[in-house]
């Protein structure tokens, strides 16, 4: 089990365990159920600290690596580092490995076979960014799952809540900017643009874009691009800044921190007019509130954003103007849902045709019929075509692991509720909130593009499985005699 190998226990702190430091009987017994003997020193060796530090403060780099177009490097340095300290995979884990190995193995069935493709080393690229997401995931359960992990989430949050912060200006800059002198703002990164102007590869790491006419709009809207190379890879490290920079603006200011950052989400990602980010956040937001409906102030807190936001518009334009604004939103977009139906239904039926077991190993390129990679913008397609049958059923694992885990931490979050402060609750709703946004933003994107939103995404799998590990399931086995126990609940704080 993790815990055997990590250390570290939810209910060995006093703090935790019930009011007046004591540690009830149930959780002892869960305690020693968990098997949760620390493994010392592991966190104690320089190297292993040096690099879990540099992934805690890995977002406060975030913009800098943007700006310089290191991204790339960067995550690529800390998989290298990484590769001494490997620690035992999760299922989870093995899940993600699986479908890589599928996706290799499709990749070498399609060149035995004869599909030829100019799009090899591409491949490769997509499966270097497999490893990089497991090592982040790693590293990030390494994190949740140690006795230090209190701490680690404290950097962590911090740097995230200094980066969204840097965001959100850069967001505000750029609509004065626009407003003042319309038009597209891109220009040569720092470093890679500069020292590598004709490299292919890095060739999205080549320029810096905060506002950009998306080509599949019909309009001349612009969107505003985030730290991401992309809108939706924008709007997706936005959602992840802004949700893990709640357990620090929650220590430092309390609730008006959180509703703060969700206004801050909202902002941000509507300029991204990223669609399914929008509407994946908007959903945890809800559900989560649902989780602890039966604390009214909790309730009205995390869904305070949305009321004052939609109450200020309605009042302000009328129900007509939002219909309508809805309606444009649409049409504008409407040559980006064409785009991507076609590129999912010519990836189904060219992967049917060749080898539906193994996959074609690359997604083909047809640049006079349509102008994005086929199979593309959705992680299934993109799996589907590349790995086939076996890889789409790795890939499906990965959603019943995570799915399944999320239910449970859900339970968890709904019963503890009414006995731990929300303090100690916070890190779990954040992370499953994370976790439930990634799954649904793969729906329409690809897993394995951008390197910053890769990484992110092990990053937030990874402290959600680990802090989930940590204490959800003993917190769960303990709850029954919990819950037809006298003990006294704790207070909110």
């Amino acid at each position: 089990m993790w815990k055997q190998t990590y250390g570290g226990d939810f209910a060995t702190r006093p703090e935790r365990a019930g009011q007046g430091g004591a540690l009830s009987a149930p959780m002892q017994n869960a305690t020693m159920m968990s098997g949760s003997a620390p493994k010392m020193g592991f966190l104690s060796r320089p190297w292993n600290q040096v690099v879990v530090s540099l992934v805690c403060w890995f977002p406060l780099c975030l913009p800098f690596l943007w700006l310089s177009g290191l991204t790339l490097f960067w995550v690529l340095a800390l998989l290298c580092l990484w590769s001494f300290s490997w620690q035992r995979w999760s299922a989870v884990e093995g899940a993600f490995a699986l479908t890589a190995l599928s996706l290799l193995l499709g990749l070498i069935m399609g060149q035995v076979i004869g599909f030829q493709s100019d799009w090899v080393m591409s491949s490769i690229y997509h499966l270097i960014h497999w490893a990089i997401l497991l090592a982040f995931m790693n590293i990030a359960l390494v994190i949740g799952c140690s006795d230090q992990s209190e701490g680690l989430l404290n950097k962590l949050s911090v740097a995230s809540l200094l980066s969204f912060l840097l965001l959100v200006f850069f967001t505000i800059s750029v609509l004065v900017i626009v407003k003042v002198q319309p038009g597209e703002i891109v220009f040569p990164s720092l470093v890679v643009g500069r020292l590598f102007p004709g490299l292919d590869m890095l060739s999205g790491f080549m320029t810096v874009t905060f506002a950009q006419i998306s080509p599949e709009s019909a309009g001349s809207e612009l969107r505003f691009l985030g730290y991401g190379l992309w809108t939706s890879e924008g709007a997706y490290l936005a959602v992840v800044l802004g949700l893990l920079a709640m357990m620090a603006a929650y220590k430092k200011v309390g609730w008006s921190g959180i509703v703060a950052l969700e206004i801050g989400v909202l902002f941000v990602v509507a300029m991204t007019a990223s669609r399914t980010t929008i509407l994946a956040y908007v959903l945890s937001m809800g559900a989560w509130t649902l989780l602890m409906a039966r604390y009214w102030r909790l309730a009205i807190a995390l869904s305070l954003p949305l009321l004052v936001a939609g109450f200020i518009f309605f009042l302000a334009f009328g129900l007509d103007y939002l219909v309508l604004a809805f309606n444009k939103a649409n049409e504008l977009r409407a040559a980006s849902s064409g785009t991507r139906f076609a590129s999912y239904r010519l990836a189904i039926e060219m992967t049917m045709d060749h080898n539906p077991v193994t996959g074609l190993g690359y997604t083909p390129r047809i640049l006079e019929y349509i102008h994005v990679p086929i199979g593309s913008h959705s992680s299934w397609t993109s799996i589907f075509i590349r790995g086939g049958f076996i890889g789409l059923a790795c890939f499906a694992a990965v959603y019943l692991l995570l799915s399944r885990d999320m239910v449970r931490s859900c339970a968890f979050i709904y019963k503890a509720s009414s006995r731990l402060p929300f303090t100690r609750l916070l890190p779990d709703i954040v992370f499953g909130r994370a976790v439930f946004v990634t799954l649904l933003w793969w729906l329409t994107e690809d897993l394995d593009g951008p390197a910053a939103g890769v990484a992110f995404s092990g990053l937030v799998i990874g402290l959600f499985v680990g802090r989930y590990s940590r204490h959800g399931r003993q917190w769960m086995v303990a709850n029954k005699t919990l819950s037809s126990s006298a003990a006294t609940p704790l207070r909110w704080r």
